[in-house]
């Protein structure tokens, strides 16, 4: 690297944080894909999810138990 002229320097870490950059919107993409389809898992299911569910996904998306509950109300409601 200290032999790289200092163009040639910036040229190699700024292609370094554009990989990096990638890596993490994919990462990104990845887990927020996954919190999506557990939420969806719940709300659209047949029947009304029991609490232990309800809980063991709030904690994964790091959501109040309170939230999702309500939110499941609003959505079996109806």
């Amino acid at each position: 690297m200290k032999s790289l002229s200092p163009e040639e320097q910036l040229l190699v870490v700024s292609q370094g944080f554009q990989l990096l950059q990638g890596q993490l919107d994919k990462l990104v993409e990845t887990r927020t894909t996954k919190r999506i389809e557990l939420l969806s898992d719940l709300l659209f299911s047949k029947d009304y999810p029991d609490n232990y569910k309800i809980e063991t996904i709030a904690k994964k998306l790091n959501m109040s138990v309170e939230f999702l509950k309500k939110l499941c109300d609003r959505v079996f409601e109806s």
